[in-house]
């Protein structure tokens, strides 16, 4: 009973690492910084709060299980994380158990976070990368037919002038060599609210006079914030369609899968253009945010929800595995939470 007072203390504290970690994950995650779902006159007014705000007012059941299941996996992780970990410091950094107590068990939580943290990162990253390969198409399987084409336009972060300029051209060539081999149906161009509007009128016209279309006919939507916002708005009129993506590839690769998860059959000219290391170290940040916006919660915020779905439906057998699955991720975090507390199964350890 002497050791109960510890006891409550570590799993408190392990609690509160947990919430700590998955808290700086979101804020950095949903910062100005990654400002790809996020419209320039909204960025002043835009903080964690408000996005999680956003989410719960248009929370169906499915989100609701997400995030229960979202909440067992983190837990889970940074259980897995601890344990491991500290079999690591106690073969190796411990060796004498009554020095240091309090530094090795902070030093302990910290680099369980840190860990968790970056595992978390890179577990997305991946899955998108998998998602990726199975689902993604090359332009050059299209033999004839004529398909249309989206032109997307970005200014990448910290980009100069001239890094944009060489990527916006590099680009509108792509879609004109498209338009030469005939297989442009017609052409629809995405932007984003904080692209200069100088680039879109340039990719308008150069592929207006290279091409012959006139500019009426290319197709603009001057409501569309976000490069995602404009897909969604895409959405609404190709779906099961098949559809030509042309734009850089750290800028194609979300837009391809996006579009394939939401029922259109994408075929990509991805343009490798010039890319800075802001601009890559944001994009590994925001493929995660993507993961959970797309796939996830189903939602960009700000703006609408991607694709109606039901409710969870209990009596459905498919539904009721998730259900069962979610609730069996669950438990067997609690199990393995209670081990990294060392609560119920061990004793407390004589460092803590």
């Amino acid at each position: 009973m002497s050791d109960l007072p510890k006891i409550a203390l570590n799993f408190f504290i392990n609690l509160v690492f947990i919430f700590i970690t998955t808290m700086i994950l979101l804020v950095i995650l949903y910062s100005s910084d990654t400002i790809s779902t996020v419209p320039r006159e909204l960025i002043d007014e835009f903080s964690i709060w408000s996005g999680i705000s956003n989410y719960s007012q248009h929370a169906d059941s499915w989100n609701n299980l997400a995030i229960i299941a979202i909440a067992s996996g983190i837990t889970l992780l940074w259980s897995l994380i601890s344990i491991f970990t500290e079999l690591f410091f106690r073969q190796h950094i411990v060796t004498n158990k009554q020095s240091k107590r309090i530094g090795f068990w902070l030093l302990h939580k910290l680099t369980t976070s840190v860990l968790t943290f970056f595992a978390i990162l890179i577990f997305c990253n991946l899955i998108l990368m998998a998602y990726e390969v199975k689902k993604s198409y090359e332009y050059k399987e299209l033999k004839n037919g004529r398909y249309p084409t989206v032109v997307t336009i970005k200014k990448g972060l910290n980009e100069s002038d001239e890094e944009t300029w060489h990527n916006i051209k590099e680009i509108t060539n792509a879609a004109i060599s498209v338009y030469d081999s005939s297989h442009v149906k017609y052409f629809y161009i995405i932007s984003d609210s904080l692209t200069d509007s100088t680039f879109t009128e340039f990719v308008i016209k150069e592929i207006s006079q290279k091409t012959g279309v006139k500019e009426k006919y290319i197709k603009l939507n001057h409501e569309d914030k976000t490069l995602y916002d404009g897909l969604v708005n895409f959405i609404k009129y190709n779906r099961n369609k098949r559809v030509i993506f042309v734009g850089s590839k750290y800028q194609m690769d979300k837009l391809i899968i996006m579009a394939r998860y939401y029922e259109i059959l994408p075929l990509s000219v991805s343009v490798q253009g010039k890319i800075n290391t802001r601009i890559f170290f944001n994009e590994f940040l925001d493929r995660t945010k993507f993961f959970f916006d797309v796939f996830i919660f189903d939602q960009q915020p700000f703006f609408k929800r991607i694709k109606k779905r039901d409710d969870i439906r209990y009596y459905e057998p498919k539904h009721q595995a998730l259900v069962a699955a979610s609730l069996i991720l669950f438990l067997t975090t609690i199990l393995f939470f209670f081990r990294a507390c060392k609560f119920v199964f061990h004793t407390y350890n004589d460092y803590d």
